[in-house]
């Protein structure tokens, strides 16, 4: 089971795989407690990311870390929007600040391995991927992205099979090219 990317916080929003599949936008109910003004706020920069007005969402977020800091959902999605922005080594540090306000948040480590692999630090995604794994064993961005690192990165096609079909499991994808990588690494092994 997916646990909340808040522990004390506001609201998880996003999830998402930068570039490796698709945007999943979930907003969250507010926690008890978070006034209704806080809350509209919020739900704004939500709305500037479903829209993918990524400047103005990263502007909004980071006035909202400001005045909230505790929280770890805006921090997660200063980083989404960061991003996508192409500010690597800035949305690094928000998944980071992310994670410690809460140590439980697939989302930003998932995020975060994804980052460290796109620049080449294997070493770093791959523990940020089992990371999330262990906070969430039933993440599937998280299995997506260990799949491809494993796959196309370190060579292990049986780990990489391993999670494309758990991944396929989880979201019941029937998406062919992720059928056709499945029938590939299968053949390989036998």
């Amino acid at each position: 089971m997916l646990k909340p990317c808040i522990s004390s916080a506001l609201f998880v929003a996003l999830l998402a795989v930068q570039g490796c599949s698709p945007v999943h936008i979930k907003p969250v109910p507010a926690v008890a407690g978070i006034s209704p003004e806080v809350e509209e706020t919020y739900m704004q920069t939500i709305q500037l990311m479903q829209k993918k007005q990524w400047k103005q969402a990263e502007t909004a977020l980071v006035s909202f870390t400001e005045q909230h800091p505790q929280h770890a959902g805006p921090w997660l999605n200063l980083g989404i929007a960061r991003m996508n922005l192409g500010e690597n080594e800035a949305a690094k540090s928000a998944f980071r600040t992310a994670i410690d306000k809460n140590r439980d948040n697939p989302v930003a480590y998932n995020k975060l391995g994804i980052l460290y692999r796109h620049s080449g630090r294997l070493d770093k995604a791959l523990d940020m991927y089992k990371r999330a794994l262990k906070v969430s064993p039933d993440y599937p961005d998280s299995h997506w992205n260990i799949g491809i690192l494993y796959d196309v990165y370190l060579s292990n096609t049986e780990l990489a099979l391993q999670h494309y079909i758990r991944y396929q499991q989880l979201t019941g994808s029937d998406d062919p090219k992720l059928q056709g990588w499945i029938s590939t690494l299968q053949k390989s092994q036998t």
